[in-house]
């Protein structure tokens, strides 16, 4: 089981999402779903620009509160 936490990123509340070896990311349109995604693509790659592929239909408003790249 894996967890993933989330403090100010995005429009998420702060609090933890359990992933399973399976998960099923459900949800009305805004929710949360590809936030949640975006954060652990984040972490993943270091948030490189050149590896990190963010959700292409979140607008830069949506999304004010994402960290930069340094």
């Amino acid at each position: 089981m894996v967890q993933v936490s989330t403090v100010h990123w995005g429009l998420l509340p702060i609090g933890d999402v359990r992933i399973g070896s399976v998960t099923l990311l459900g949800g009305e349109s805004g929710s949360g779903k590809s936030s949640i995604i975006d954060a652990m693509i984040a972490v993943m790659t270091g948030n490189e620009t050149r590896f990190a592929r963010y959700n292409s239909a979140q607008t830069e408003s949506q999304s004010h509160r994402r960290p930069s790249a340094a």
